[in-house]
């Protein structure tokens, strides 16, 4: 499988989508990533371009949580 490298500003636009998303395994609310995206966005698009060139996914993000 081959998926080409995404950039910040991509990442930027899926976090201003995230309203009222349930948080991940992390316990990370959508709004402290909305408010707080200048602080990460370089480094969690060098995590995530690694993740896919690497072809390693950490199990921790294959979990969902579902609420209600």
């Amino acid at each position: 499988m081959f998926t080409k490298p995404t950039n910040e500003n991509e990442i930027d636009n899926i976090i201003r989508t995230l309203n009222n998303c349930a948080p991940g395994p992390d316990s990370i609310l959508s709004s402290i990533l909305i408010e707080n995206t200048a602080h990460f966005i370089q480094p969690l698009t060098h995590m995530l371009n690694s993740s896919l060139s690497q072809c390693i996914v950490p199990n921790e993000m294959e979990i969902a949580k579902i609420k209600r």
